[in-house]
């Protein structure tokens, strides 16, 4: 994660949700951690849906009646 993606994270969307809620919006540097603790998360979201969706492509499911 580099600091250019987390310092544009920071102003385009933490920032704004934050003051959109009526909160104090700390300095980059004090938040620097959290949002790239967030970032990886948003990341590891997206592969696990990419990972989900390539193996539902893949499986092929059987379904049998009585």
């Amino acid at each position: 994660m580099s600091l250019a993606q987390i310092e544009d994270y920071y102003t385009s969307v933490w920032a704004p949700q934050r003051r959109a809620r009526g909160l104090d919006v700390p300095p980059l540097c004090e938040v620097r951690e959290e949002i790239r603790r967030l970032l990886k998360a948003e990341r590891l979201d997206e592969e696990i849906k990419k990972w989900t969706e390539q193996l539902r492509s893949r499986v092929n499911v059987d379904i049998y009646a009585w």
